[in-house]
């Protein structure tokens, strides 16, 4: 039944998928903003983004990354639920109302909206340096951040490999408040490796190239 939902080659329909997901959230009566733009970005670092276009007028653009069939079809509604949610008047943020809402749609559709959000880990909560004390301002959702990150590490890590890169073993991705823009790779006591990224990675002209990088200056070790 899933395959109704992916293209000719077996991926994820994104498009179709986010337009179903605009239609059962409005069959439950929220009020969320118009979506006048659809877009899969090459951005593969957070799960997904809404841009506010005018009043009203949303675009949502979603991480080429979830075209791959190794993502549920649950999965991938609920990144886009979590972001559509947010064109909804009032739930910009991860406040109460969106939680209301987000509730809702996981009782109805049996996601985990809420599960998943994290709403008590904080942007900073796993950088080096930064407040742990502050809620997600819901400038960027930092959903299951480290896990996505570790998942592009071991396709990277892959990748050097079949070129016959010796590239060492990375065990951990930590954020830094730092310009740099390709962070950089420090050795850990047992011979693994910790990967330091840049918080410019929240920004959506990250891609998988820096990380690639980092992978690299980590061989030879």
């Amino acid at each position: 039944m899933d395959n109704e939902w992916k293209n000719e080659k077996g991926k994820w329909d994104l498009e179709k998928i986010a337009t179903e997901c605009i239609s059962e959230l409005r069959k439950l009566g929220i009020p969320i903003g118009d979506c006048i733009d659809i877009k899969v970005c090459r951005d593969r670092f957070v799960t997904g983004k809404l841009a506010k276009v005018q009043e009203g007028l949303f675009g949502l653009y979603i991480p080429n990354i979830y075209r791959s069939p190794r993502y549920g079809l649950e999965e991938i509604k609920t990144v886009i639920f979590h972001q559509l949610l947010h064109s909804a008047g009032g739930c910009m943020d991860h406040g109460e109302k969106w939680e209301k809402y987000a509730a809702k749609v996981d009782r109805e559709y049996g996601c985990h909206i809420l599960e998943r959000a994290s709403l008590n880990l904080k942007p900073m909560a796993n950088w080096e340096t930064g407040s742990k004390g502050t809620k997600n301002s819901g400038r960027f959702c930092y959903l299951d951040y480290t896990q996505r990150l570790m998942e592009i590490v071991r396709e990277c890590a892959e990748e050097l490999k079949n070129i016959h890169l010796p590239v060492g073993k990375v065990t951990a991705v930590q954020f830094v408040r730092e310009k740099n823009v390709y962070g950089r790779c420090r050795k850990n006591k047992d011979g693994t490796f910790t990967i330091l990224v840049s918080q410019a990675y929240g920004s959506s002209e990250a891609d998988i190239y820096g990380l690639k990088k980092l992978l690299d200056k980590g061989r030879g070790f």
